[in-house]
């Protein structure tokens, strides 16, 4: 059974992990499950994400602040020192979040080693993830899923623009 489609630059050079060269193309032409849901057609009622806690490498205030990252480090969410107090997060943990909305926004210059940041409306904890779940998700996914639920693309649009 299908399950996307994968798009490759030519122009590249590739490494083990996750590249902007690569694209997974999932809509209901291709994919049974293009948008998070129990039968592959109707959604769950929130979009839902997990992200890690780490601690920003240089901070300009006194305050400690913290962010939440997407696998590959891609920023997500900038958190003050008083809610991961308030909430008994630790470094590295692994969160859950239902998401509003999310896209992402253009990189600045010296993002130190944040490659993207995520705008997210709508940011809700969950709780904690187990143990067992050691990695956030990709960004990428975040920001495709948020797209599959207020203005999805189909590849049928993506030929249409090809041609």
């Amino acid at each position: 059974e299908k399950d996307g489609i994968l798009f490759y630059n030519k122009v590249g050079h590739y490494s083990k992990g996750l590249s902007p060269l690569v694209l997974v193309w999932k809509d209901s032409n291709t994919s049974r499950f293009s948008i998070d849901s129990p039968d592959g057609v109707t959604p769950y009622a929130e979009l839902s994400c997990v992200l890690k806690l780490e601690k920003i490498l240089q901070v300009p205030t006194t305050n400690t602040e913290f962010v939440l990252i997407a696998l590959g480090g891609d920023i997500v969410e900038v958190v003050p020192s008083t809610m991961v107090l308030g909430q008994g997060w630790n470094l590295g943990d692994c969160l859950r979040f239902t998401v509003e909305q999310a896209s992402l926004l253009p990189t600045p210059r010296k993002a130190g080693p944040y490659s993207q940041i995520i705008q997210v409306k709508g940011l809700h904890f969950q709780g904690k993830c187990g143990k067992s779940r050691t990695n956030p998700d990709p960004s990428c996914r975040i920001v495709f899923q948020s797209n599959q639920r207020t203005s999805p693309i189909t590849i049928s649009d993506i030929v249409g623009q090809e041609q």
